[in-house]
Order: structure tokens, then sequence, then C-alpha cells
């Protein structure tokens, strides 16, 4: 019963993990294409 429960508890807290990273990574790439283009277009100008 205890090891059942140990093992939802880490399932759990993986999948809180991986959606906080996914979410993360996201954000990530968002704002690094909005410094890329902010830079590209303070370039062109």
């Amino acid at each position: 019963m205890f090891i059942h429960k140990f093992f939802t508890l880490k399932r759990s807290s993986l999948r809180y993990f991986f959606r906080y990273k996914l979410i993360y990574l996201t954000l990530h790439s968002i704002i690094f294409n909005y410094s890329t283009n902010f830079l590209i277009c303070s370039m062109i100008r």
C-alpha cells in the first residue's frame, strides 16, 4: 500500500515536472524569437 502510494506520488510529480518544463521551454522559445526579431528589425533600420 505504502509503496503504491509512493509510486503514484512520484508519477504525478514527474507529470507536473514535465508540464512545467514544457511551459518553460515554450516561454523561452517565444522570448528568444521575440529578441531575435527585435535585433533583426534594429539591424535593418
